[in-house]
């Protein structure tokens, strides 16, 4: 006999004994809100109204990988000797703030020519000349291909890469002065190349 209940999550696992998703983990004792969602989309999966089981069972692959993402930028990747550091106050004042400044004020100018939002060309500018920068660094090269291996970065849809850049993987910000300098360099000359258009720097 299966229990007639309003709730999607609920279920009766023997005559009289019903529990749902959030019995279950707190059985388990599961506080991460995020292994909480994934757990609860799994237990229902394509069952939930407005997706089928395949969007649903795709969706829980790619939380997991975007977990995954925000947990490397917080934590010692296991097994790995890098080491996961603040930058202090006193390092970022080495990075000109009129570098950061004119950066956005380039992605604002370069968003109507590529034809993309604001946001969307920022992060399209940070993937195309952020990332073969920070991948030659010798401490942020090696973390950064280790997180991009661990999402299946080449498997993902642009779409996805620029949500995942945007929410969890620091591009500019721990950028060394130097490397900014190179990435806005680049940018720069594509700029010129692409859309005839020159950007200019505080020197011009």
């Amino acid at each position: 006999m299966t229990l007639k209940t309003n709730n999607k999550y609920k279920r009766q696992i023997k005559p009289g004994v019903s529990v749902d998703v959030y019995d279950v983990l707190k059985a388990f004792d599961v506080k991460c809100p995020a292994l909480q969602h994934l757990i609860k989309k799994a237990l229902a999966a394509g069952l939930r109204g407005h997706k089928d089981r395949k969007e649903d069972l795709q969706d829980i692959i790619d939380s997991a990988h975007l977990k995954e993402a925000r947990d490397y930028l917080s934590v010692v990747p296991k097994g790995t000797n890098y080491k996961v550091e603040r930058v202090k106050i006193g390092e970022l004042t080495k990075r000109s703030l009129d570098q950061s400044a004119l950066f956005h004020v380039w992605v604002k100018q370069l968003s109507g020519f590529m034809g993309e939002p604001s946001n969307r060309a920022k992060q399209i500018l940070k993937i195309n000349f952020g990332f073969p920068i920070l991948l030659q660094n010798e401490e942020e090269g090696p973390r950064l291909q280790w997180l991009l291996k661990s999402i299946e970065w080449d498997r993902r849809t642009w779409e996805q890469k620029l949500a995942i850049c945007e929410r969890f993987i620091p591009v500019t910000s721990i950028m060394k002065p130097n490397e900014l300098k190179s990435m806005m360099d680049n940018i720069k000359e594509w700029a010129m190349s692409d859309f005839n258009i020159h950007l200019k720097g505080k020197k011009d």
